[in-house]
This record gives structure tokens, sequence and C-alpha cells, in this order.
């Protein structure tokens, strides 16, 4: 029987975006991808089409530190809120890193992306976790290179 490649690590993976070290990172979600499906009449039975691409949203799930204000999302939040969208939309390189933690596997080019929402755990006085700001991102489109 065959053997089975070393798999890839979940863990292993670099997010290249202005404003945040690829560390503070912790999980990413990417965009689902789908297709729009348009119906049309043809006798005894409907006929389907694909149309359009539909790309869903991404969340990045983020490390808050401890040193200084870190009010990344929320100033970028605002700046689309009262800024032009040509100028507040930003891209974003995902790669997926091999076993030796270096080589690139696969890379996503996520273009056209700012944030709709964001939020951190609850503040618990029993909990021993780190704070981790989940910010979920409109996508304009997704390229895997």
């Amino acid at each position: 029987m065959p053997g089975i490649a070393n798999p890839l690590r979940n863990y292993r993976f670099r997010v290249e975006i202005d404003g945040i070290d690829q560390w503070e990172i912790q999980k990413v979600t990417l965009p689902e991808l789908g297709l729009s499906v348009i119906e049309h009449g043809g006798g005894d039975k409907n006929i389907k089409t694909p149309s359009k691409l539909t790309v869903g949203n991404m969340t990045f799930e983020k490390l808050k530190p401890l040193e200084g204000a870190d009010l990344w999302s929320w100033t970028w939040m605002l700046e689309c809120l009262y800024g032009l969208p040509s100028l507040t939309k930003r891209n974003c390189v995902i790669k997926e890193l091999g076993n030796d933690g270096i080589s690139t596997v696969n890379s996503w080019i996520i273009t056209g992306m700012f944030p709709v929402k964001t939020s951190q755990n609850d503040l618990d006085r029993m909990a021993d976790e780190n704070i981790i700001e989940t910010v979920e991102l409109s996508v304009d489109d997704v390229i895997k290179t």
C-alpha cells in the first residue's frame, strides 16, 4: 500500500497586510466562493445555468497586544465610514507554508477588503486566555496562486 505524504500543518501560515504584525493573526477564515444560479423555463422542467461568482466575507482572529492601545480595526472602520472606498479598501496576501515553515505551498491574494464588524471575546475574571479580536472583512475577490 502506498504511503501518504506528510500532511500540511494547519498552523503554518503567513498574513501580509499593512498595519499588522503577521504573528498577531491567530486564525484566518478564508472567504467562501460560489456561483449564483439562474433558472429559466423551457418545457416540463427548469434549466439551470451558472451566473455570477459570489465571494463571502473573511475573518481574522487577532491577538490584542498588551503594550499600548491597539486600534487597528477600529481606526480602519472609521476610515471606511468617512473616507472614499478607493482609499480605504486594502489587499492582503495569505501564504500557507510547507512543513519547513519557510516554503510557500499555497497562496491567496485577497483584494478590495474592508472591515464590516469587529468584536473581542468577553472580559471574564475567571477565564485564563488571551484577548482575541475578531475582524470580519468584506472581500471583492480572491485569487488563488
